[in-house]
């Protein structure tokens, strides 16, 4: 990039920064525009089925649906795409900004990419956790808030916890802990790169999270002496139910994408250890030069069923008749599958227990750590599964309390309230405190 381009960059950045002030003080506050950041989106274009994806495209439809709606959501994707330079899109009701591949090598893309997301007049960016390709919008616009939700923090230890199982370092070219040690310093250091920036125009910056448990890791992923974060819960629907309904066969479901961190094989070891149950596999890979060789071992299972992906009125009626949502991962946040679980009044197996969710509305297992191909893995897992098998947890207890949990915490109408206390207030202001001698 010339001189001149880097110039023009950084008049750019001072005027959208400027920009920003009059609405800041004096702009109409009865529709809060939010700007999500994310690397992915659900929809196949914009990279992705995952659980981030899925909560976002709750989100959009639930408030972008609505004329009455006094939230407007939309997604700043920071993926790259193989498309020839930034552009606006549109899906599940919100307007999509992407970018190519080398648009930060063009002075041009960069003054079309800022004046898209100034179009939209945010009043805050929400980056769904915090990742470095985040820090292109958050850099060319430094004045408008900044919420950081911690929906899957990673420390040093929970990278540990995923770089044990040998196939996820095959699959992310992760040659040892020392270059997972460098991924996470990085990640620090773009945050304060983005702090120290926004500290120069005023940038409001708050952390939020969606589990207590989260608040240790994140205080030491953002290298901070202490944090108090905003609590800002998953949104999701609660479907229409006035009984709980079951499958006459028990039925297990593991709902993923079938990558090495998510571990599927369990899964696929349990459905032969329960012939007289049903197994459902709902996803499918990013990584198949890995795992179709794996789970090609168990395409004769006659009780497991592979259905790739699946939406809409058919994911519905799957959580309808399902007895449990079983979760085989090394390393989760709070996953959404297992909450939409919860949301139909279902159980659920995982050894992830965030904030002690799993045990209280299912069955936490005992934390296993590497690629858990053997036996044992597969009895701390069985033993829960035999148990729903013979009807040992309470159905109609579980209904009950799973949607009184969804309809408390995970409204779309508690979130709404949230987000407008940390744009409109001060309630979550200077929530944390960095500590710049701090190294992973």
């Amino acid at each position: 990039m010339s001189s001149a381009e880097k110039f023009s960059r950084y008049l750019a950045i001072v005027y959208y920064a400027l920009a920003y002030w009059p609405r800041r003080f004096f702009g109409k506050k009865d529709k809060l525009s939010i700007g999500f950041l994310v690397e992915e989106f659900f929809h196949e274009k914009f990279r992705g089925f995952g659980g981030y994806g899925m909560t976002l495209k709750y989100v959009t439809d639930y408030f972008n649906n609505d004329p009455k709606s006094k939230v407007k959501a939309d997604v700043i994707l920071m993926t790259p795409l193989e498309i020839d330079g930034p552009q606006a899109e549109s899906a599940h009701n919100a307007d999509v900004i992407t970018m190519s591949r080398n648009m930060r090598d063009k002075g041009g893309d960069f003054q079309r990419y800022c004046r898209m997301i100034h179009k939209q007049k945010l009043d805050v960016f929400i980056g769904v956790d915090h990742f470095r390709s985040y820090e292109y919008p958050l850099m060319a616009f430094p004045s408008i808030p900044w919420v950081i939700w911690m929906k899957d923090p990673r420390d040093i230890k929970k990278w540990h916890k995923i770089a044990s199982i040998e196939l996820v370092r095959k699959q992310w070219g992760l040659k040892s802990m020392e270059e997972a040690k460098i991924w996470a310093q990085e990640s620090l250091d773009s945050f304060r790169r983005i702090y120290k920036r926004g500290k120069m125009f005023g940038r409001k910056v708050v952390i939020a999270t969606e589990a207590s448990d989260f608040i240790s890791i994140g205080r030491s992923q953002y290298g901070l002496k202490e944090l108090k974060p905003a609590f800002l819960s998953k949104p999701i629907p609660l479907p229409l139910m006035d009984a709980p309904s079951y499958s006459e066969k028990p039925s297990f479901m593991f709902l993923a994408r079938l990558d090495p961190i998510k571990r599927p094989w369990i899964f696929c070891e349990l459905a032969k250890r329960f012939p007289q149950a049903e197994f459902l596999v709902v996803g499918q890979s990013n990584a198949s030069e890995i795992m179709d060789n794996i789970l090609a071992r168990y395409k004769d299972v006659p009780n497991l069923k592979f259905l790739g992906r699946v939406f809409g009125k058919d994911k519905d009626s799957l959580f309808r008749r399902i007895w449990a949502v079983v979760n085989t991962s090394v390393h989760e946040g709070l996953p959404v599958s297992m909450v939409e679980g919860y949301s139909y009044g279902k159980t659920a197996v995982a050894s992830e227990n965030p904030d002690g969710i799993t045990a209280r509305f299912g069955f936490a297992v005992k934390e296993v750590l590497g690629d858990a191909f053997d036996q044992k893995t597969v009895d701390l897992f069985a033993e829960p599964v035999e148990k729903i098998i013979k009807g040992q947890f309470d159905r109609e207890g579980l209904f009950r309390k799973g949607r009184e949990y969804i309809r408390d915490v995970h409204s779309f109408e508690k979130f709404e309230a949230t987000v407008r206390e940390i744009v409109l207030t001060s309630k979550y202001d200077h929530g944390f405190v960095v500590d710049e001698d701090y190294k992973v």
